[in-house]
């Protein structure tokens, strides 16, 4: 059996500056049903390594899925960097003298959540869905398990294994067929330990509660912000906008901005992977830096960006501990739990005199990350009147910029919810926005 004393010995044998080794052992279970009838089950074990390389500058990279060829591809890594332009900014692999944070990654009731028990879950999730109405077709549903243990070793001094758990259920077909109009949502969570079924219950009312769109007429308006809304919105932003590397490419909006006020004062942000039990906690990042809370956002002012170790060696500073990747990949910067700080009204819709309720949009990848402008089509939204949702909204859109709408937050909620599909995690309260630009077919 290969140990990792085999890759350092070989390692320290080839002439070479520095080395980084990544070792990633998982095992994954998923179950797609449709309807009650089962499409599917996997099971299986992987296991991959990734090796970077660096002489005189030179980096190479390679990554194998056999490990009995670790030889083969640290070799072939070697060769590649030899092909390699020199990297006159590259200084080192990551290296550190932090102390690890102690952070819940793992769930052991979850690694013993076995196969024979996935139909039965996902056949009461799909029933409580289905409760909530009789003409409720619930379509694909897809639950998934990862149990997975990282090691990671360089040079430098790091050595750092991590083991996680995360599961994850996700129905992409959810249907709501009321007479001449279908109402299609897709809608999913996920968790490091089990996941409960009840949830399920907020899915079914979503639907049921998109019958009978209305369209509304094009004005400027008040917008409430579901958490998961906006922290998809919050989730494309910051990772753009705060990474480190765009800054340094001037590909950022707020280059040149750190320690000024660009945002409404009532807004604090921070991305924390120290907090036990969030989705994207970690005890440390991809290249083995010790995880850490970086504030991003502090009553309006840019006071950090988020960086790997390339980056902040670029700075002479040091990593926040947001690199990411996996073995058959190379550290990028992202995210881990981005934490929007909450405020205290605890029931903004209530306030609201005539706005929208916004849950979900379409296209936000396609925001302009250069000037911040973005136009967006409405999948699941509300009109509020006089602190009540009246109806769904019919083929609407908005329109406007990021930075003005961080600008005009008038109310923050209490309470977090979650959004968990985008490159981190993001966990936000409802935000209240005026004066937004909606497009109406009215």
């Amino acid at each position: 059996m290969v140990k990792i004393s085999d890759f350092q010995n070989y390692l320290k044998s080839k002439k070479i500056d520095s080395w980084e080794v990544y070792l990633d052992e998982s095992k994954s279970t998923s179950i797609e049903i449709n309807k009650s009838d089962v499409e599917y089950i996997l099971s299986g074990e992987k296991t991959g390594f990734g090796v970077r390389v660096a002489k005189n500058k030179k980096l190479g990279f390679s990554y194998t899925n056999d490990i009995k060829k670790f030889k083969e591809c640290i070799d072939t890594a070697i060769t590649i960097s030899k092909l390699n332009n020199k990297d006159d900014d590259f200084e080192s692999f990551a290296k550190t003298k932090k102390e690890y944070p102690k952070v819940k990654t793992y769930d052991k009731d979850l690694e013993h959540f076995d196969v024979k028990d996935f139909h039965e879950y996902m056949n009461e999730f799909r029933n409580i869905i289905e409760k909530q109405d009789k003409n409720i077709v619930t379509g694909n549903g897809v639950y998934r398990k990862n149990i997975t243990n990282k090691n990671i070793i360089n040079s430098e001094g790091i050595d750092i294994k991590e083991k996680s758990s995360s599961n994850s259920v996700f129905f992409d077909g959810l249907r709501l067929e009321n007479g001449n109009e279908n109402i299609n949502l897709e809608l999913g969570d996920a968790d490091i330990g089990i996941l409960n079924p009840n949830v399920a219950n907020e899915f079914g009312k979503r639907l049921v509660s998109m019958k009978n769109k209305k369209d509304i007429a094009t004005k400027k308006t008040s917008i409430l912000f579901h958490p998961e809304c906006f922290g998809a919105i919050m989730d494309e932003f910051i990772n753009n906008s705060f990474s480190a590397e765009n800054i340094q490419k001037n590909k950022s909006i707020l280059c040149e901005k750190e320690n000024k006020k660009m945002f409404d004062e009532k807004l604090s942000i921070s991305d924390d992977a120290t907090i036990n039990g969030l989705y994207d906690s970690r005890v440390a990042d991809d290249e083995g830096i010790p995880s850490q809370k970086t504030t991003l956002i502090e009553k309006g002012i840019v006071q950090n960006f988020i960086y790997d170790s390339y980056t902040s060696n670029k700075e002479k500073k040091e990593s926040t501990g947001n690199a990411s990747r996996t073995y058959f990949s190379k550290p990028s910067i992202c995210t881990s739990n981005i934490l929007i700080e909450e405020g205290r009204r605890k029931n903004l819709i209530s306030e609201i005199d005539e706005g929208i309720y916004l849950k979900g949009l379409m296209g936000i990848h396609t925001m302009n990350h250069s000037t911040g402008d973005f136009s967006l089509s409405v999948y699941e939204g509300h009109n509020i009147k006089k602190g009540e949702i009246i109806s769904p909204l019919k083929d609407t859109m908005i329109s406007g910029n990021i930075i003005n709408i961080l600008n005009n937050i008038i109310g923050i909620g209490k309470g977090k919810g979650k959004y968990l599909w985008g490159e981190g995690s993001v966990y936000t309260p409802e935000i209240l926005v005026s004066n937004v630009q909606v497009i109406g077919s009215k």
